[in-house]
């Protein structure tokens, strides 16, 4: 058992284990249980394209994690954000957290063959119940998963606080739905409103809910991020803000 493994069985001193979250995922892994291995499959179906994906890249580059770092991808899928932010944290730590056993799996792997070491840690948890210390990440980020999110007021408040003040967060969901995306043309509205579905999410009270989670918001609403539209909350930990739990 590696270090990682150990972390996630025994969970996080002072805080919860995460071994009581779901091991269910929505069709992009990231949901809370009602998808199931069915859609994890889907998901693998479109392996080839997440690998790389360039939405994460571009957000990597827009949050621009430095040396010495640590980091969040909550949500973090196959992990593409993932390596492109260990490429930049030097001696620092890109924590992955993931509720897909699948995904976890994934991302070990490619730590492995790109021997990351200690550089990658990756954590079984979701928004909702985050296993890290507070105060403990200097950036984090969620890209395509906010929308899986079974409890908006609650991950809010746990990205509160597990960034440090001073640290800053990202929120993007892509919108499928806009003709201007490159994917567009896979877009079924006939689906709309059914599980794992990409929904658009709402902006304004998203950072309603973080400014009341202690922090601070730069930007909100509609942006064009790798070419795609998107919907971003942009925050920054506030220096005054208590730990929000």
């Amino acid at each position: 058992m590696d270090t990682e493994d150990h972390q996630e069985s025994a969970g996080k001193p002072g805080h919860h284990s995460p071994d009581g979250h779901s091991d269910g995922h929505g069709e992009h892994g990231h949901g809370h249980g009602h998808e199931g291995w069915f859609h994890q499959l889907r998901y693998l179906k479109h392996a080839p394209r997440l690998w790389t994906a360039p939405i994460n890249e571009a957000l990597v580059k827009l949050i621009a994690p430095g040396p010495g770092e640590r980091v969040l991808d909550v949500g973090a899928g196959m992990g593409p954000a993932v390596l492109a932010a260990s490429a930049l944290v030097g001696d620092g730590r890109v924590f992955a957290v993931d509720p897909s056993p699948l995904m976890r799996g994934i991302m070990r792997f490619r730590r492995t063959s790109r021997r990351l070491g200690d550089r990658v840690v990756v954590f079984k948890g979701k928004a909702e119940d985050l296993p890290l210390e507070s105060a403990s990440v200097d950036a984090a980020w969620s890209i395509n998963c906010v929308h899986h999110w079974g409890d908006d007021e609650k991950a809010c408040r746990e990205l509160g606080r597990v960034v440090r003040p001073g640290g800053r967060l990202v929120l993007l969901d892509e919108q499928f739905s806009d003709p201007t995306h490159p994917r567009h043309d896979s877009y079924d509205s006939s689906r709309r409103g059914q599980p794992g579905f990409f929904h658009e999410i709402d902006t304004d009270r998203l950072a309603r809910l973080l400014e009341e989670a202690g922090f601070g918001i730069d930007r909100c609403g509609d942006e064009r991020v790798g070419g795609a539209p998107v919907k971003l909350v942009w925050a920054v930990r506030r220096s005054d803000a208590t730990d929000s739990q």
